[in-house]
């Protein structure tokens, strides 16, 4: 990373080179497994300032793979979906 450069633009230079990143757009946890918290824009600002696509991915499952106040994931199968 370079200094004197904010991190959101590090990110768009990033992603408009080619690189591929994964961004929460909830940005935490719910509390419910079963409910989506409300999006937060940054995900979407990159992706509209880098002129990338976004990919859509669901991981069901998520919460028995890293339960919440776990450091380390639980290794076992999960399951994805890209919905284009």
């Amino acid at each position: 990373c370079r200094q004197n450069q904010p991190y959101d633009q590090q990110a768009v230079e990033r992603l408009s080179g080619g690189e591929k990143i994964a961004l929460a757009p909830e940005g935490k946890r719910t509390s419910n497994p079963d409910q989506l918290s409300e999006f937060k824009s940054g995900p979407f600002i990159f992706a509209l300032q880098s002129k990338v696509d976004l990919i859509p991915v669901v991981i069901k499952g998520a919460y028995s793979i890293l339960p919440k106040g776990a450091w380390l994931p639980n290794i076992h199968q999960f399951n994805s979906k890209v919905h284009l």
